[in-house]
């Protein structure tokens, strides 16, 4: 763990944003959120039922008109890792254990910061 030095709006380790207050401050908000709906479609996704309701929730709410495209990949990403599960055991950790490429940092994937 990295610690971060306040006042800073996104962690230097891992990009994440981190900060007082940035879920109620407009503009940082949309990386929170950004963060929570790409944890969806990433390479290390967990699927719960409420997960699963709140990535499809918060995905009308947020996108609207391009939900449906989020709900492709998302439902893409599920069926990817239940498959890997299913079929070998192995798999499944070989499939979240690699980021896919372009993924970047994703919070979750680096734990650096609190």
């Amino acid at each position: 763990m990295t610690p971060c030095d306040l006042p800073v709006w996104f962690c230097p380790s891992c990009g994440a944003a981190v900060g007082p207050y940035n879920n109620v401050m407009e503009y940082i908000n949309i990386f929170s959120v950004g963060e929570a709906l790409r944890s969806g479609v990433g390479p290390e996704a967990h699927f719960t039922p409420f997960r699963t309701v709140a990535y499809v929730s918060i995905g009308l709410a947020e996108y609207t008109v391009f939900a449906p495209l989020y709900f492709i990949r998302l439902y893409r990403n599920f069926k990817r890792l239940n498959g890997a599960q299913n079929n070998d055991p192995n798999k499944a950790s070989e499939a979240t254990s690699e980021p896919a490429p372009g993924a970047g940092s994703q919070r979750g994937m680096n734990d650096d910061c609190d």
